[in-house]
């Protein structure tokens, strides 16, 4: 399969996927729910890693992009397709970023170095677990708000 999929889980709650962005429509964007009927996280606008641009959470493990992006697949393309690998119909927000990486160095599937990452914000993440105060037979949920991450291989 040419497409490698990493899910990644980034912060607790305090930052957004946007760093240093303004929330704002981008009329150029196309919203999540047109492309995905059952997506209905708020997007933000398309973003491509460069020398001093911090990747948004949930997409860590991209860089900037400092080489030729021929054949990549667009923006729109890749949430549909992250979406298809690991949808999050619990975000408020979705960021598609472009980036790079070494994946021999993360362990990926591909010689590709070019990769999308798909913040998905205001996710629900739960561990379970007994606490101090409740009975070590009752488990009580701990559950978060993240920014969990996909990451798609950008030209396949």
């Amino acid at each position: 399969m040419g497409v490698a999929v990493l899910i990644l889980l980034a912060g607790c709650g305090g930052r957004s996927p946007a760093v240093g962005l303004q929330h704002y429509r981008d009329p150029s964007v196309v919203p999540c729910e047109t492309l995905i009927p059952d997506c209905h996280a708020e997007r933000l606008p398309n973003l491509v890693l460069s020398e001093g641009t911090p990747a948004p959470d949930g997409t860590l493990a991209l860089g900037s992009v400092n080489g030729p992006t021929d054949g990549v697949i667009g923006f729109d393309q890749a949430l549909i397709r992250a979406w298809q690998e690991d949808g999050h119909g619990d975000a408020t927000t979705v960021q598609v970023v472009l980036g790079s990486a070494d994946p021999q160095a993360m362990h990926w599937q591909t010689s590709n170095q070019l990769f999308y990452g798909v913040a998905w914000g205001g996710t629900t993440q739960c561990g379970h677990g007994g606490s101090a105060l409740s009975s070590p037979r009752t488990p009580t949920p701990h559950c978060f708000i993240v920014t969990a991450g996909t990451i798609i291989d950008a030209l396949t």
